[in-house]
């Protein structure tokens, strides 16, 4: 991030600008010829995802959704996982002194569903690492 701006670039041509954004960064996934970057601007109760198309020179912003929190806080909100398929977003919420809560954003749908509140991590998983076993191991 310089001067305000997220960039984004290739390890190994660092001084060759992709594209770039006026939120601050939190997290970038890809896929595809499709960038998703999340982060946010001065409010902590909105994260806002920009999606970037490919093209000849670089990235262009396609698509921006603002994805806003049920209740404001002033605790992040971050994005902690993003499956690029499915076009969710797992966040979570964090409140002081309590176990944080956690969403499920849609992009196609555009819809935030709570999953839950608790400590630690989330991820979303490739495949179900129980699939196959006996219900009786």
């Amino acid at each position: 991030m310089r001067d305000g701006h997220s960039l984004m670039g290739m390890l190994d041509d660092p001084e060759r600008v992709l594209a770039s954004s006026s939120i601050g960064a939190m997290a970038l996934f890809e896929q595809d010829d499709t960038l998703y970057l999340f982060g946010n601007d001065d409010d902590v109760d909105t994260c806002i995802c920009e999606v970037y198309r490919r093209r000849p020179t670089g990235y262009a912003l396609a698509d921006v959704f603002r994805i806003v929190r049920p209740l404001k806080r002033p605790t992040p909100f971050v994005v902690m996982d993003f499956q690029p398929a499915s076009g969710r977003a797992l966040f979570r919420d964090i409140r002081d002194e309590r176990p944080a809560r956690w969403f499920l954003y849609s992009l196609p749908q555009r819809t935030l569903v709570p999953v839950g509140s608790g400590a630690g991590v989330g991820f979303f998983l490739k495949r179900n690492p129980l699939s196959g076993l006996d219900a009786g191991q």
